[in-house]
């Protein structure tokens, strides 16, 4: 886990409930305090991709043009708790689980209310699922 957060891949622990999942990332977490900030975004049924995006926006600054990142040098782990919560909308899609995607593979979002994308740097992810990825 730590190898790869350093080298910025993003890492899914997926296993049965109550077996040690959120208390071996706080442990860890805790190591990676000089290099890394840690922020926990956790899931409920309710999480759409717009609550999701305000709050991985809220540890970000705007760096240059569209680029935002994290203040100083520091590198974010986003540690998203409980990814498998959010239901399911009309067209069959997990809105929040979408957007998570949609950043591991462009490393940018939309931004609804000026039309453009956002490119996101410095980020990462650590996801915790039960028992089946759904990604």
């Amino acid at each position: 886990m730590e190898l790869l957060l350093q080298k910025g891949k993003p890492v899914m622990l997926v296993r049965n409930a109550g077996v040690g999942k959120t208390i071996l990332v706080w442990d860890k977490s805790s190591k990676f305090k000089e290099e890394f900030m840690v922020a926990k975004v956790p899931f409920n049924y309710y999480t759409t991709s717009a609550m999701l995006q305000r709050v991985l926006e809220k540890h970000l600054e705007k760096k240059a043009g569209q680029n935002f990142a994290t203040p100083g040098t520091k590198k974010l782990i986003y540690f998203v708790d409980d990814l498998n919560m959010p239901g399911v909308d009309a067209y069959g899609t997990v809105q929040p689980q979408t957007l998570i995607r949609q950043h591991l593979d462009y490393s940018q979002w939309y931004v609804h209310q000026s039309f453009v994308y956002e490119t996101v740097l410095f980020l990462n992810m650590l996801l915790i699922n039960l028992d089946v990825c759904i990604l």
